[in-house]
């Protein structure tokens, strides 16, 4: 999720992984990608849903990826700013990594000079590393760095395009959430830090894809240029989405998702807290029950309104995940998340705390709020076969 982002600059541990395991069967041009988003489940487990990000990606074969290997072999644009922003930090190089920097982003000078020296300390092991690869995101750029120092680490080396079309490194705590997406799954059961065989989304699933919306814009709008950077495409989500209002809805997972939605309303309108409760997941219902039972009368009286008032209407097919958007009236438009647990029968997996897909999803009112929802975001027919 974007809360297990690798944080930037500081080395966070992910044990004894070979790069050697990887690169050999990934060696190869900057190409694209679609990965599965990975769902953090509230009992601490990880959800492979068939929700899609598509990104550029590149990774080094073992001939390349040692640092001294790619420092003299660096050629794109890409490659020759991270091994001069390196060589800044190794030579602790103040006025170059501050020419380096990103011109609006990074160069608040208190806070450089803060940030200098902890960059300077992060880099002495560098000539034991090994470049892993990169992804790109609309304007930014980020390097995965798997640093051989004391222990063996990842670490990660942002960058973002300024006003002049050029690279400059990001500050200290500059986070991204498509890279937020891209970290869970490679830390995840189904990504290259635990596997050998990484998974992608496949290009059956793509074609089954009904929405797109870009999920990041650039950085610094005063660039307006795409045409003269064609490979900086803006990440891609990609789900397929569906309607829930009607009385006839196609699909029985729809069906059930529906019927468990109005059976939850129903309990709590007729008071039987037991069965409500019981359509949460067993770590959301430990929270929110105990919030109920401890609030005040007048407390529990607007939560059991702001159920009842909300009605689904649309959902995306995330599986196993489902996204719901519930609004009430004209406005009020939430998001809530169902997964089936062992049984098969839905929980509300989100109803007592913050999910990393809250942090997206929530934010996309203005679609779920259009006339015939996220009509915008509806793919045409020959482009969901890219």
């Amino acid at each position: 999720m974007p809360g297990k982002y690798i944080t930037h600059f500081s080395i966070i541990a992910i044990g004894l992984i070979l790069l050697s395991q990887h690169s050999g069967a990934w060696a190869g041009e900057e190409r694209d990608v679609a990965i599965p988003l990975i769902f953090d489940h509230d009992d601490g487990t990880e959800i492979k849903t068939s929700a899609c990000l598509r990104v550029r990606e590149k990774v080094y074969s073992a001939d390349v990826a040692p640092w001294t290997s790619f420092r003299s072999q660096a050629r794109s644009e890409p490659e020759t700013i991270l091994t001069e922003t390196i060589a800044a930090m190794q030579n602790k190089d103040s006025a170059r990594l501050k020419e380096l920097s990103h011109p609006s982003l990074a160069r608040d000078p208190q806070k450089f000079q803060k940030q200098a020296p902890t960059y300077f300390r992060h880099v002495e092991g560098l000539k034991r590393g090994n470049v892993w690869g990169y992804y790109r995101f609309a304007d930014r750029l980020v390097f995965l760095f798997k640093l051989n120092f004391r222990r063996n680490y990842f670490t990660q080396f942002p960058f973002a395009r300024g006003e002049t079309g050029k690279f400059g490194i990001l500050p200290a705590g500059f986070l991204s959430l498509p890279f937020g997406f891209v970290s869970s799954w490679f830390h995840s059961d189904w990504g290259p830090y635990k596997t050998r065989s990484p998974v992608y989304c496949t290009p059956s699933l793509l074609k089954q894809m009904t929405h797109k919306v870009l999920l990041e814009k650039r950085l610094d709008k005063r660039l307006k240029h795409y045409d003269s950077h064609p490979l900086d495409s803006p990440p891609e989500l990609l789900l397929i989405g569906r309607n829930l209002t009607g009385k006839n809805i196609e699909g029985q997972a729809y069906t059930e998702l529906r019927d468990k939605i109005s059976a939850l309303k129903s309990a709590l309108r007729a008071g039987r807290k037991d069965e409500y409760f019981d359509g949460f997941t067993e770590h959301g219902r430990k929270k929110i029950e105990g919030w109920f039972l401890g609030a005040s009368e007048e407390e529990r009286q607007r939560y059991i309104e702001s159920i009842l008032t909300q009605e689904p209407f649309y959902v995306f097919n995330a599986k196993p995940l489902f996204i719901v958007f519930t609004r009430a009236g004209s406005s009020g438009i939430q998001v809530r998340f169902f997964v089936p647990d062992k049984k098969g029968q839905f929980r509300w997996a989100n109803a007592s705390y913050v999910t990393s897909f809250d942090r997206i999803f929530r934010v996309f009112t203005k679609a779920a709020g259009e006339e015939k929802p996220f009509d915008s975001w509806k793919i045409a027919g020959p482009t969901r076969t890219k």
